[in-house]
């Protein structure tokens, strides 16, 4: 969580709660710190963001990435644009105030967003559906189903025709 204190941000590390949610049911959103977004810089920056919150435990490999981004181009092109467009993503997902990697991990050969640090209506989806599936009682299972839908805003990744 960021703190303001003499208009200087802070994060606070003994908070556990996740600091964004992004939403990839009915559209891309991001929310947190007091900020809601839903117009990203680039389409290939929403679509990295995308791809590491829907298979959130697992590092990526960069190269893999990259050219799923830019499946026609060049491997130099790739990596720069590649490079470019995570320094991008870093920036709305660790601002000012916000240490660098605490939200985005990335290295040499991979790039994951650290877990704890945001949640997705996507999870929180299949998680009340699981628990549905698994549910003895009638109305309980109803009542489940009915909070996996409140978590389904729309089609995964609207308006994104991707793999």
């Amino acid at each position: 969580m960021l703190v303001k204190d003499a208009a200087i941000l802070t994060w606070e590390t003994d908070n556990t709660e996740p600091k964004w949610r992004i939403e990839l049911l009915g559209g891309v959103r991001l929310q947190g710190f007091g900020v809601a977004l839903s117009a990203f810089k680039t389409r290939r920056m929403t679509r990295l963001l995308a791809r590491l919150a829907c298979f959130p435990d697992q590092a990526h490999p960069r190269d893999v990435l990259a050219e799923e981004l830019w499946p026609e181009d060049a491997p130099d092109a790739i990596r720069e644009r590649f490079r470019q467009t995570l320094a991008l993503l870093r920036h709305e997902l660790e601002p000012a105030g916000v240490p660098s990697g605490s939200v985005l991990a990335a290295d040499r050969s991979t790039v994951r967003l650290q877990s704890g640090a945001f949640s997705t209506d996507v999870h929180e989806f299949k998680t009340a559906f699981r628990e549905a599936a698994g549910e003895a009682d009638p109305q309980r299972r109803i009542d489940l189903l009915h909070s996996a839908l409140s978590y389904c805003g729309g089609e995964l990744l609207l308006g994104y025709d991707d793999d």
